[in-house]
């Protein structure tokens, strides 16, 4: 394997460091969001009625057929590898995942009709997927607004009874189709750079095209309120609890930030006792000041704090803060050493994609470490487990994890079937 003696010597470079966190707001990346998005604003608001108009609903028992399927997916582990600890299927396999988006503006337009097609289901099986990364969108179009109007896009209301059954209803459909096609499943509620209420009544930032946050966490909660009991006892479904909860990096996350992390880990440990949990789920891997703070730092907090990483991951993105200089995997290597770790948004390197393309690649550098040109094959180098970002929908499956991906995979004798 190419790049070997750097990688084996990044494996022993983990040094002792100190566990203190400190707030940094920092520049960090701008992902392009679904076209969807760019929608005419809504109307819709987030203020909470004095109660909803739907509980949490029942736990969700598929027929004997189904409970047999999913009981021989089983339920995902975290397994110890050559180099550190990450998350497997049963049989100890890495989750190679694809992504499915879930928002209701999506489904109003039919642009997120493709999840419901089980020729999309097979073609994912049929190229080496074995999980799927579910993402649940809405959170993000409220956060977000037309910077004209001030207007939020479209997104469901959590507290009415049609937008709830709608989210549920496709949820409901995923983790049924993706069974039968031996996919795991992970639900992920999307916000980017944030997970608080947003503030509507606040002018949209300008940069970022998002409003301001309040500091409670109403949405997020009732989310996982209504998510977390329902699939509690499909074994083949987990739950990322954030997106990219900080902007951007390591150091920029507070006690306040892990506080809440903490507590809305509790909250759907509650709910779905059995369930893994991935959390943190940093935009950049890397810290600015890796010797004090480090993602590794931010999991050792959360353990203070009471979570059980028992049966729980950290979640990284592997987004490059010091691009063009090339990619580390040094803070990962030593994070694996304690936790278990999931990439789940892996992406690709800009400047190959701006040249393949002829044009600008709208998303941050996402290349390979310690020499590879594609992180996917940094992941299986170290055994972790990955999703892939840009694989969303039959034609961008085809465009870039068939004919780019795996392309690649296949010529430098990474592909992994």
């Amino acid at each position: 394997m190419e790049s070997t003696s750097v990688f084996l010597l990044l494996v022993f470079c983990i040094a002792a460091v100190s566990n203190s966190v400190f707030a940094q707001d920092q520049a960090g990346p701008t992902k392009t969001p679904p076209a969807a998005a760019e929608s005419p604003a809504s109307e819709s608001s987030t203020e909470e009625s004095s109660a909803p108009d739907t509980p949490p609903p029942a736990y969700v028992t598929p027929d004997e057929s189904q409970q047999k399927i999913e009981s021989e997916l089983g339920r995902l582990k975290i397994t110890r590898g050559e180099f550190g600890l990450t998350i497997t299927n049963r049989n100890g396999q890495l989750l190679r995942g694809g992504s499915v988006f879930v928002y209701q503006y999506g489904r109003e337009i039919e642009k997120t009709a493709f999840m419901r097609k089980d020729s999309y289901w097979k073609l994912m099986q049929d190229n080496g997927i074995n999980a799927v990364r579910v993402i649940c969108f809405d959170p993000w179009q409220q956060s977000h607004g037309d910077k004209e109007s001030n207007k939020p896009y479209p997104f469901a209301d959590l507290d009415k009874a049609e937008d709830v059954d709608a989210l549920l209803d496709d949820l409901d459909f995923i983790v049924d189709i993706a069974a039968k096609h031996s996919i795991h499943v992970v639900i992920n509620y999307h916000d980017t750079g944030g997970y608080l209420d947003p503030d509507h009544t606040s002018p949209v930032d300008k940069k970022f095209g998002s409003f301001p946050y309040l500091q409670s966490h109403k949405y997020l909660t009732r989310f996982w309120d209504l998510v977390a009991p329902r699939y509690a006892n499909r074994p083949h479904v987990a739950y990322e609890l954030m997106n990219e909860p900080v902007r951007w990096n390591p150091e920029s996350y507070t006690q306040k930030n892990l506080d809440d992390i903490a507590t809305v880990a509790k909250q759907v440990r509650t709910l779905a006792p059995e369930t893994h949990q991935i959390l943190i789920s940093v935009a950049n891997h890397q810290s600015w000041k890796p010797e004090t703070h480090s993602v590794l730092r931010l999991a050792q907090q959360l353990t203070k704090k009471g979570v059980d990483f028992s049966n729980a991951s950290v979640g990284i993105h592997t987004y490059n803060p010091r691009y063009p200089k090339p990619n580390s995997s040094k803070e990962i290597l030593e994070l694996m050493q304690q936790f278990a770790v999931v990439n789940t948004e892996a992406n690709f390197p800009k400047s190959f994609m701006e040249e393949l393309r002829g044009g600008t690649w709208g998303d941050p550098d996402g290349g390979g470490m310690d020499g590879d040109l594609m992180v996917v094959q940094s992941m299986e180098r170290m055994g972790v487990s990955w999703f892939h970002w840009k694989a969303k929908g039959p034609d961008e499956f085809q465009k870039n994890f068939i004919d780019v991906l795996l392309k690649d995979a296949k010529a430098k004798g990474y592909y992994w079937r």
